[in-house]
């Protein structure tokens, strides 16, 4: 193993072989996370859609277009941000991830948290914002709306893929690129206080 890589690639490259859980089984690959160490900002979805299985990259398919264009009017590149998902492997025909199978990347997710250390993160989608705003609240009430977890400040918007099929989302998600904006490169301006029960 290349001892020049950043830790968390390397860590990527020992979670290839991952058998936590079942989805082992059908995954082509596991679809560990994209960007830099230094990434300012975490983008956390839920799962690998097809496009990213096969390719081995989160966010490459329509809904990683639509990210993109959030990232555009955010002043923000891919380059600058890391984006993962809550779990590794993608989930047969699209379904939705399972609590065992969250359970099996949570550790994970927390290692990438822990080895990033970014400004903010942002949940794309009920189940990311779920698992970390540690919270039952729905999506719709909490899009948009900054948040402080365990020193981070989240923002969780819907999933890009949502838009794509509900476009009464599409307005909401796009609006936030200028809090997005303010998160990442705007310093200590944004203050995050808002509480999700």
């Amino acid at each position: 193993m290349n001892e020049q890589l950043p830790e968390i690639e390397r860590m990527g490259q020992q979670a290839a072989d991952c058998r936590g859980c079942d989805l082992a089984l059908k995954r082509t690959q596991v679809v560990w996370g994209d960007g830099p160490a230094t990434a300012r900002v975490v983008f956390i979805g839920e799962a690998p859609g097809r496009k990213e299985d096969e390719g081995g990259h989160p966010f490459i398919g329509p809904a990683g277009h639509l990210l993109d264009e959030l990232l555009e009017r955010a002043h923000i590149t891919r380059a600058d941000v890391y984006i993962t998902n809550i779990v590794k492997c993608r989930p047969p025909g699209n379904r939705d991830p399972r609590d065992e199978e969250i359970l099996a990347c949570r550790g994970y997710l927390n290692a990438q948290l822990r080895l990033l250390r970014p400004r903010a993160i942002v949940t794309l989608g009920a189940f990311a914002t779920r698992l970390i705003l540690q919270t039952g609240a729905g999506i719709s009430s909490v899009q948009g709306r900054v948040f402080e977890r365990h020193g981070y400040k989240v923002l969780p918007l819907y999933h890009p893929a949502a838009t794509i099929y509900d476009l009464l989302k599409k307005e909401p998600f796009f609006a936030a690129a200028p809090l997005l904006d303010e998160l990442v490169n705007g310093g200590e301006a944004c203050d995050a206080r808002d509480d999700a029960s």
